[in-house]
């Protein structure tokens, strides 16, 4: 039960300085001293915004409009048993498969990894695990459509975690406007991992030199959601 709420009305101020390079960031909000717990600021030449689902939480405390929002994703692993294997195939030796019905498996130890994105999941910091529902109206229609090996498969557990997604579920790389320290590399929307690598490099070059040069990320800058003909449009999203 909530038994109060602490609203507290500040000044509206520009976190950076004449040359527009940002300072501070505040990460607590200002609180009367006898109800303060702890109060701490990121001192920073510079800083890049990497948080992901976080994202928004973090561009709110120096006044910056993030269209990021954090949206729930789940996971489920299953068992096959052995008998159902393809008799001439090594499953552990098999990729990451990702359907045409937007359902991806793989081989995860002794079970499989199965994961679908539900188009109409509400944003929020939701980390609840659906169970054995989840598992059985998203997930296994799709993995026993595609292969047999499925049809008899049982589920054995699984979690949520969050997606940061955007309006055009590509991520948004560069240095924010109207400031000269204040960098952003974030909501990948699961392709993170496949394109940390290059976004990192073309970052890092960014920040050093004041541009790109062997990989352009200026597509990725947060300025292409004022005009919808600039989206970078991902349609597979897993």
């Amino acid at each position: 039960m909530v038994g109060a709420v602490d609203v507290v009305e500040v000044r509206a101020v520009d976190p950076a300085d004449d040359a527009g390079v940002l300072r501070r960031a505040l990460t607590a909000h200002h609180v009367p001293p006898e109800l303060r717990c702890g109060e701490s600021r990121l001192q920073c030449a510079l800083l890049v915004n990497c948080l992901g689902a976080w994202s928004p939480l973090l561009s709110a405390k120096i006044g910056v409009a993030d269209p990021t929002e954090p949206v729930r994703r789940q996971i489920a692993l299953c068992d096959v048993r052995r008998m159902d294997w393809p008799a001439d195939v090594d499953v552990g030796t098999l990729g990451m498969i990702v359907d045409a019905s937007n359902v991806y498996f793989h081989p995860e130890g002794p079970h499989f990894l199965a994961g679908y994105s539900v188009p109409d999941e509400p944003p929020g910091y939701d980390f609840t695990y659906d169970d054995v529902a989840f598992f059985e109206r998203h997930v296994w229609p799709r993995l026993a459509h595609r292969c047999s090996m499925f049809e008899r498969c049982r589920h054995v557990g699984g979690w949520a975690g969050l997606y940061a997604v955007t309006p055009d579920r590509s991520g948004i790389a560069g240095l924010v406007d109207g400031f000269a320290n204040l960098f952003e590399a974030h909501s990948f929307t699961g392709r993170g991992v496949m394109q940390s690598y290059g976004v990192a490099v073309a970052r890092a070059e960014l920040i050093t030199t004041g541009r790109f040069s062997a990989l352009d990320l200026r597509a990725l800058h947060r300025s292409r959601f004022a005009d919808p003909s600039r989206w970078v449009k991902e349609d597979l999203h897993i």
